[in-house]
């Protein structure tokens, strides 16, 4: 098949937005919501994308989150995310933005009856609980012994290297379409689940997009090159110390001609710092 052709990765998170982010794939959404959460048709018959759009201009930056937001009939605020890699504090940073989103509802002056339930669903390419079996797990306030103080904050991990190899439910067959990589794959999914087939075409339409494929090959070549510097940087840093670590880190990115704008985020050095090292 012809490279250029080639099925773009849904766990590419910039990709996994364009497609379930755009009105024409809203059906499809609804679809999705009902599956992989079990929300009924009246909830999800008024479904708000809240943030459609993706700032393209800072595409390549790594800390730059790539996120779906939504609101249902009732108020309800879902946030999708698609995550590659894991960091440091991932499970942190998830928490924090849901309890973020759940605070920022309310105005100065407005009653906590106001409040409406927020839900994080955190869709891995990695496993975050290894000795879990489950691939979805939900979390929300409890007790240890499981009695519930309230449901308005949930987070769901989906965890794609868990996902069975045989589909039985229709979850099982979404989780099973976000990891395809390949047209033939597609094509055997879109035979079990009618609906699924409907959204095997529509990634393929936006596969053949040129400004999508655009997009995610700087989103994906900016996360390469972020990782390639902070391996050098580690085993630099390991031998010279931090700071000679970094000086390192820039010459060899001024040698390929990256931008000192990029070279600045990557190493934290100056400006200065790394003039000093073109003239050298």
């Amino acid at each position: 098949m012809d490279k250029n052709n080639q099925l773009l990765l849904l766990t590419t998170d910039v990709v996994f937005k364009m497609f379930f982010a755009d009105e024409r794939s809203k059906d499809i959404l609804l679809y999705f919501l009902q599956a992989v959460l079990g929300l009924p048709d009246d909830e999800v018959s008024e479904l708000e994308i809240l943030n459609p759009t993706i700032n393209k201009v800072n595409i390549g930056d790594r800390d730059y989150i790539v996120d779906v937001r939504l609101k249902t009939k009732s108020g309800h605020t879902q946030i999708f995310e698609m995550q590659a890699k894991t960091h440091p504090a991932f499970n942190e940073r998830i928490a924090c933005s849901n309890a973020r989103t759940f605070s920022t509802q309310l105005k100065p002056g407005d009653e906590f009856t106001k409040l409406k339930k927020v839900t994080s669903i955190v869709i891995t390419k990695f496993s975050i609980f290894e000795d879990v079996y489950d691939y979805h797990n939900i979390f929300e306030y409890r007790t240890k012994n499981g009695l519930l103080f309230t449901d308005f904050q949930q987070i769901h991990t989906l965890e794609l290297p868990k996902i069975p190899k045989t589909a039985t439910t229709e979850k099982d067959r979404w989780m099973k379409f976000l990891k395809i990589e390949r047209e033939e794959e597609a094509d055997m999914l879109a035979q079990e689940s009618p609906i699924i087939g409907k959204a095997v075409l529509r990634l393929k339409t936006l596969s053949a997009d040129e400004e999508a494929r655009q997009l995610a090959y700087e989103r994906e070549e900016g996360q390469r090159i972020r990782s390639t510097i902070e391996k050098v940087a580690r085993e630099e840093g390991r031998t010279k110390g931090i700071v000679e670590g970094k000086l390192e880190v820039a010459r060899k990115l001024l040698e390929i001609n990256r931008p000192i704008s990029e070279i600045i985020m990557a190493t934290e050095l100056t400006q200065e710092e790394i003039s000093t090292l073109k003239k050298h």
